[in-house]
């Protein structure tokens, strides 16, 4: 079998999303008996700069980038690049399959280069589409000069892959409208990462302890507070509800958007809110159950974009969704469809408040959907159904099976 090698920003010990997302997979895939490598960014300083973690060699080339500022995280993702095209220029061996993820962003040019120059295989595993992303996301006027400029080099890596993986249908539709072949486009949605066990109501009730929430109906936004989640309207609705109404707002993570948020829930004397720091991955089971229901958000002309995967992790977890984001979006048809909470456009922050009130009240109604949510996880199949389709893609992408190179 080929030796599989992926390339991403970040790895375990790593608790981001796509860390923990290509951790079960990569363990999955030793377990069948193959060589499996990641090359990865050194996301701690005492990180090795080359070790073995469940079977899974593990090559970490640079620093990783920092969160801030903006000048330095770009100038961090320009050195990954290069690292990783020259570890892969040195390294790569025939019969190679290479699978890049979307972080950090614009790397699928630099691996295209290398695997084409070295007739590799190579998958794009598409999770944000970069630099649609930083115009859609309003980061400055500099933004749409920098889709025009780079946009070209991103789709000619695209096109000149074996196979796009996407989590989605509009995400497959942007990838089809760029120039890639159908035949080569694989939708494979994410997951909820693996967890150890099932968190103890003990567990459950100490983290709400720690957030302060008591008895009272609380609701989380867990995960990246990045610039693609539509968070302000949150704290619209908790304005709606004020303090005395027997409902709480959590906000667990970091990002762009966490020092903004905390500043103007000060301003407006939005006491029954609170923000808290990213829980480790032992933790996570226990922190997404302690929720009452979560936000899932998506900043309007990002749907097509992005997927909120935190989706399958409150799913996962049981728990019913209240979502902001278009109502036209993939991810409210998913929520309308399989009942799992409701999902409105930003200006309906008065009737989100109401939505929560009368959750507060009837809370036999938030049993009905964690019901659902419960039935929707199931339903996913979560790392061993992805497992099964990516066994699936890498098959057919062995030199004995594989289709003729994209031209």
């Amino acid at each position: 079998m080929s030796r599989i090698i992926f390339v991403n920003h970040c790895y375990a010990p790593s608790t981001q999303a796509t860390a923990q997302l290509l951790g079960d997979l990569a363990e999955g895939l030793v377990a069948q008996g193959r060589s499996v490598l990641v090359v990865t960014a050194r996301s701690e300083p005492t990180a090795a700069p080359h070790e073995t973690r469940t079977g899974v060699t593990v090559i970490r080339l640079v620093p990783a980038a920092p969160v801030a500022p903006a000048w330095a995280r770009i100038g961090g993702w320009r050195r990954f690049h290069r690292a990783t095209e020259a570890w892969l220029n040195q390294n790569l061996l025939p019969g190679d399959i290479v699978v890049t993820m979307s972080d950090p962003p614009l790397l699928a040019p630099a691996v295209s280069r290398a695997c084409r120059r070295h007739g590799v295989r190579l998958i794009h595993w598409i999770q944000d589409i970069y630099p649609e992303l930083l115009d859609a996301a309003g980061v400055g006027a500099i933004a749409q000069p920098l889709v025009a400029l780079l946009r070209p080099a991103r789709d000619r890596a695209w096109r000149g892959a074996d196979a796009c993986v996407t989590l989605g249908r509009t995400m497959a539709a942007l990838v089809a409208r760029r120039g890639v072949s159908p035949e080569r486009i694989h939708i494979s949605a994410n997951w909820s990462p693996a967890a150890t066990e099932a968190p103890s109501p003990e567990s459950v009730a100490a983290i709400r302890y720690e957030w302060g929430v008591g008895d009272h109906l609380t609701a989380v936004y867990s995960g990246n507070l990045g610039r693609v989640h539509d968070l302000a309207p949150c704290l619209d609705v908790a304005a709606h509800v004020g303090p005395a109404a027997g409902v709480r707002f959590v906000f667990v993570g970091h990002g762009a958007q966490r020092r903004p948020l905390e500043e103007m829930a000060t301003r407006r004397g939005l006491s029954h809110v609170s923000f808290h720091d990213p829980q480790p991955r032992a933790r996570l089971p226990a922190a997404l159950a302690a929720a009452d229901v979560h936000w899932v958000t998506l900043r309007p002309g990002c749907e097509d974009l992005v997927y909120p995967s935190k989706l399958y992790g409150i799913a996962a977890a049981g728990r019913p969704v209240i979502a902001i984001a278009p109502c036209g979006s993939e991810l409210a048809a998913e929520i309308s469809t399989h009942k799992l909470g409701v999902c409105r456009d930003r200006g309906d922050t008065a009737a989100l408040a109401t939505q929560l009130q009368q959750w507060r009240d009837d809370p036999s109604t938030l049993r009905e959907l964690a019901q659902n949510a419960s039935r929707y996880d199931a339903a996913n199949g979560g790392s061993l159904r992805a497992l099964r389709e990516w066994t699936q893609l890498l098959s057919q992408l062995e030199p004995m099976n594989a289709l003729p190179r994209p031209v």
